[in-house]
């Protein structure tokens, strides 16, 4: 006599409920809605090419943040090149409170100006911030242009945290900044170095 065993229909629907789950997480993660993008914290503008004694004003903007999570505390160090740009002011905005009104903290910490370091935080003391901009500007630089070359004004260490304390994903984005002759120099000095080729080729008697 054959005895056939055959297991039991969970069993069975193992393998087959195990591919179902896992298409429907799949298919789950890709109808995740636009909430899920990690907001960007970057400078305003985000490029700009400056001639010596032209001033440049960045603001520090916190875009693509569908989830519209405020922001109550924020701590961000800055990085410029003191060769190139001189600091000319740091100001806080109040997306987190009028800070004159003790409705939030300014604790950042002195600028170290000879390394080109910068710290802006402000700690809000509102127990809402509903009003608070989808992209809500932080705060606003302000740099003069001194010297030839690259002058990149970028994030070094940065902390994002909403009313409850709990931290704000973010992504960062560096503002690329050169200083360039004017263009008026930089025909005399092309037109003084043809001019001494000129020489260095004429030939003496």
């Amino acid at each position: 006599m054959n005895i056939m065993f055959s297991p039991p229909a969970s069993t069975r629907r193992g393998p087959v409920l195990a591919l179902s789950l896992t298409l429907a997480a799949m298919l789950g993660t890709a109808a995740l809605p636009a909430s899920a993008q990690t907001p960007t914290l970057r400078f305003d503008p985000g490029a700009a090419a400056l001639v010596p004694g032209q001033l440049l004003t960045l603001e520090i903007v916190l875009a693509d943040r569908p989830d519209a999570v405020p922001v109550g505390f924020f701590d961000l160090d800055i990085v410029f090149n003191p060769a190139v740009l001189r600091f000319e002011g740091l100001a806080p905005s109040s997306a987190l409170g009028d800070i004159a009104a003790g409705q939030a903290v300014n604790a950042s910490l002195p600028p170290d100006l000879l390394n080109g370091l910068l710290n802006l935080s402000v700690l809000s003391l509102l127990p809402d911030l509903a009003m608070q901009a989808a992209s809500p500007v932080l705060g606003q630089l302000r740099f003069g242009a001194i010297g030839l070359g690259d002058g990149e004004v970028s994030f070094g260490f940065t902390a994002l945290e909403g009313l409850d304390g709990t931290a704000i994903g973010h992504e960062r984005l560096d503002a690329a900044v050169s200083v360039v002759p004017e263009p008026g120099a930089a025909w005399l000095l092309a037109a003084g170095l043809l001019a001494l080729a000129a020489l260095r080729r004429t030939p003496t008697a």
